[in-house]
C-alpha cells in the first residue's frame, strides 16, 4: 500500500508533464505557423509587385523611342511608391525638396497674439512653428505677471507646425508624468511629453474643424485634465508622428510611424469638445482676418463665461 501511494504522485507528475508539453508544443506550433504564413504572404506580395514593375520596365526599355533619364526614373518610382501608400502622409523627397517642405510646414513666420479680457488671458496660436513655444512662454509669463489666473488658448484654424513645439507649450501648463504618448505598429506605448511645472493656471482651449496635427495633440492633452475645458467643434483628425529616414545621400522618406494617443490609450482621431460652439460663415471670415470682436465670438464668450461662473 505504501508503494502504491508513492507511485500515484509519480504517475500524476508524468501526466502533468505530458499535458504541459503538449500545450507548449501546440502554442509554439501555432505561433510558428502564423509567422510562416505572414512571411509567405509578404513574399507573395513582393513578388507580385516586382513582377509587375519588371514587365513595365521590360516593355519600356524594348519599345520606348525616347530617352530614359535613369535618375529621374528611380526618383519617380520611389515617389509613386510613397503616394501609393498615402499621398497625404507618405512622402519621398530630394534633399532640396525636403528643405523646402520643412520651410513651408515647420519654419513659417510665428503667429501668436495675446490680450487680456478682464482677469482672463487670451493667446491665439495660428501655427506651431519653430520658436512658437518660446514666444508663447514669453507672452504667458507677462499675462501671469499681470495677475491672470485663467487662460484661453485659441487654436482654431491651426493646421501646421512642429509637434515638439506644441508639447513644449503643454509643459508650461500641465504637471503630469504622462501628458502625451504615442503607440506604434507593434502596440508599444511611449511617453513623449511630461512635466513637473505647475503654474496654477486654469485653461480653456478653443478648436474648430480646421484644427489639426500638433494643435489636436494639445487640445487632447487639455481635455484629459478634468479641470480644463475644450470648446468648439470636432477637430480634423490627423495627429500622427512623422519619421524622416535618409535614403542614400540624395533622398529623404517621410512617413507616420506612430499614433498620438490620449492618456487612456485611445488614438487621437479628432478631438470632441466638452462644449460645442461654432461661428457663422461670415464671422469665420472675420476671425480668419483677425477682425472679429471678442464679444461677437461665441466660442470665446463661452470660455469667458466658463471662468466667470
Amino acid at each position: 500500500m505504501k508503494i502504491l501511494n508513492k507511485k500515484v504522485p509519480f504517475v500524476f507528475a508524468l501526466a502533468f508533464l505530458f499535458i504541459f508539453s503538449a500545450i507548449v508544443y501546440s502554442v509554439g506550433y501555432k505561433m510558428a505557423m502564423n509567422k510562416f504564413n505572414n512571411i509567405v504572404s509578404y513574399n507573395n506580395e513582393k513578388h507580385k509587385m516586382y513582377s509587375l514593375l519588371s514587365d513595365v520596365d521590360y516593355n519600356i526599355r524594348n519599345d520606348f523611342v525616347g530617352e530614359i533619364d535613369e535618375n529621374k526614373l528611380l526618383e519617380q518610382i520611389c515617389v509613386g511608391y510613397a503616394n501609393g501608400i498615402d499621398s497625404q502622409s507618405c512622402k519621398f523627397f530630394t534633399n532640396k525638396d525636403y528643405e523646402e517642405y520643412n520651410k513651408n510646414h515647420l519654419y513659417r513666420k510665428v503667429s501668436i497674439n495675446d490680450s487680456q479680457i478682464d482677469n482672463i488671458g487670451y493667446i491665439r496660436i495660428d501655427n506651431f512653428c519653430a520658436t512658437s513655444s518660446s514666444v508663447f512662454k514669453e507672452k504667458l509669463n507677462k499675462l501671469i505677471s499681470d495677475g491672470i489666473k485663467n487662460l484661453v488658448i485659441d487654436v482654431r484654424n491651426c493646421e501646421y507646425g512642429d509637434y515638439s513645439e506644441a508639447m513644449n507649450v503643454l509643459k508650461f501648463l500641465i504637471n503630469d508624468k504622462e501628458i502625451v504618448s504615442t503607440i506604434n505598429k507593434k502596440g508599444e506605448k511611449e511617453v513623449v511629453c511630461s512635466s513637473d511645472i505647475d503654474l496654477g493656471v486654469r485653461v480653456a482651449v478653443i478648436v474648430n474643424e480646421k484644427t489639426s496635427g500638433p494643435a489636436e495633440v494639445l487640445a487632447s492633452a487639455f481635455k484629459d485634465k478634468e479641470d480644463f475645458l475644450v470648446i468648439g467643434c470636432k477637430t480634423k483628425g490627423s495627429a500622427v508622428r512623422e519619421k524622416a529616414v535618409i535614403i542614400s545621400e540624395d533622398f529623404v522618406l517621410v512617413f507616420p510611424d506612430a499614433y498620438y494617443v490620449t492618456k487612456s490609450g485611445t488614438i487621437i482621431n479628432g478631438v470632441e469638445p466638452n462644449e460645442y460652439a461654432k461661428l457663422s460663415a461670415e464671422k469665420e471670415k472675420l476671425f480668419s482676418d483677425h477682425a472679429l470682436d471678442y464679444q461677437n465670438d461665441e466660442p470665446l464668450m463661452k470660455a469667458i463665461n466658463y471662468f466667470n461662473n
